[in-house]
């Protein structure tokens, strides 16, 4: 790619030059000017040196929070009732109302329904394709290793940074969800197939090899990958993350999985009640990327017309609950989605949040 290049330059583009310049500009007037106003107020205030700082980046992100703060403590939570039909087999249908505020109608639905069976109205059984999950980007790795190992977004990119530096994956620093076949599928899967555990994963892909990738591109570089050189000595979490890499790596080869569901509609003295379920037909990429929480429960033989009978009709109170705070990995995002920072910078940035102590 670097000798392509080299053999074929394209004209620079003067509008990302300026808007180079202007971020320069932007950190110099915003950054630097505030975070010294900062300071130096607090400073005569107080009598007291507390670094602080502020940014184009930063100070968005921080707002962010704040926003979300507030609306957590504005927020006034609101009771309501979920209601349930428990028959046989551990069955539990719930009411198709959903959420009910007013407990006058929970009263009349728990009356209606009371000692009542339950007539299977509707059986219905869909089968979803589930595609395999796209390469990684360096913001769907942080995210990744945060669901899955609890990982800060910095500790990810700097184990994710180590690896690349030692020869093991490709660079971490992108945005790409594409895996082109010049960096050579069947070199690297040779090389993992070294290690008996990817092994197994490996021959069970179809060919030719065909990845599934996602949208998003990055002319630079291409989606996290391993480079099929198998590491030494690696510490526990270095291992871990070059594992998840691996396995999604794998994955994003293998076939589709098949999910079966089956949506059952009840009507217990002329209340609705929904019942569903969740079945692997056919595992796929599922059998190759250990991190995936699998649904394969038992389908009860149901049949339109049916009468069941039913245990229980209850109602449970529950409150409305606020927004949920940003976790790191959703901060980032959420930092993503609104054209914040880099690929590069947002896990930086919310280290700084953290040691100015502003979170």
């Amino acid at each position: 790619d670097i000798i392509k290049a080299y053999k074929n330059p394209i004209e620079l583009d003067y509008g990302q030059v300026d808007s180079g310049i202007a971020r320069h500009v932007l950190d110099f007037i915003f950054g630097v000017n505030i975070s010294r106003s900062l300071m130096k107020s607090v400073k005569e205030s107080t009598n007291r040196f507390i670094k602080l700082s502020a940014g184009r980046v930063q100070t968005p992100a921080l707002s962010i929070l704040v926003d979300r703060e507030k609306a957590i403590r504005k927020f006034k939570p609101e009771p309501y009732w979920i209601i349930k039909a428990i028959l046989e087999n551990g069955i539990v249908a719930l009411n198709q109302r959903g959420k009910i505020f007013q407990k006058d109608k929970v009263k009349s639905v728990l009356g209606t329904c009371k000692g009542k069976d339950a007539i299977i109205e509707e059986v219905k059984i869909n089968r979803i394709t589930r595609m395999p999950p796209a390469p990684f980007n360096l913001g769907g790795l942080q995210a990744e290793a945060y669901r899955v190992f609890g990982l800060s977004p910095k500790k990810t990119q700097s184990i994710a940074q180590n690896l690349y530096i030692e020869g093991y994956i490709s660079y971490p620093r992108t945005s790409s969800q594409k895996l082109p076949k010049t960096i050579d599928y069947e070199k690297i899967f040779k090389g993992l197939s070294k290690d008996p555990r990817f092994k197994e994963k490996i021959i069970n892909l179809k060919r030719p090899l065909k990845p599934h990738e996602g949208k998003k591109e990055d002319e630079a570089h291409p989606a996290i990958h391993p480079t099929g050189l198998l590491p030494g000595k690696l510490g526990k979490y270095e291992r871990k993350v070059y594992e998840l890499i691996v396995y999604r790596f794998i994955s994003a080869f293998s076939e589709k999985a098949l999910i079966e569901s089956m949506n059952a509609k009840l009507n217990i003295g002329g209340e609705i009640f929904k019942f569903s379920r969740k079945r692997v037909v056919k595992m796929g990429w599922m059998e190759q990327y250990p991190y995936q929480k699998i649904e394969d429960e038992k389908f009860p033989e149901f049949k339109e017309g049916e009468k069941i009978p039913v245990k229980e009709v209850k109602a449970e109170e529950k409150e409305t609950k606020p927004p949920s705070r940003y976790n790191e990995a959703s901060l980032i995002k959420e930092m993503e989605k609104r054209g914040l920072g880099t690929k590069s910078t947002r896990a930086d940035i919310i280290s700084i949040l953290y040691d100015r102590k502003y979170i």
